[in-house]
């Protein structure tokens, strides 16, 4: 197909980008580290407070969170996730919104 001369012209081409691409995607990995947890983040106190009971305290902390409409539109969602919780443990007689 190629004549021996053009063959390792393609070979070491090839090996050439190979080697150059290589080397350019380890210095891009060490300027910019894969994304890596070294911390525990809190969890929000909608989550935390119902397994406390204080599903109340919960449904508020959930609305004074919300800054947009638009884009916090499954707080709201979490509202409801936490009143049928309360509804659940409690009991339907207790479930009342304050």
């Amino acid at each position: 197909m190629f004549s021996p001369g053009w063959r390792k012209l393609w070979i070491g081409s090839l090996v050439l980008a190979a080697l150059c691409g290589f080397i350019y995607g380890w210095k891009q990995r060490s300027e910019n580290p894969p994304f890596i947890v070294t911390r525990k983040a809190e969890e929000p106190p909608e989550m935390k407070l119902p397994r406390k009971g204080r599903y109340d305290n919960a449904a508020k902390a959930a609305l004074d969170s919300i800054k947009d409409e638009k884009k916090d539109y499954f707080k709201y969602q979490s509202v409801a996730a936490i009143y049928a919780n309360k509804s659940r443990e409690v009991g339907t007689a207790g479930c009342y919104l304050s």
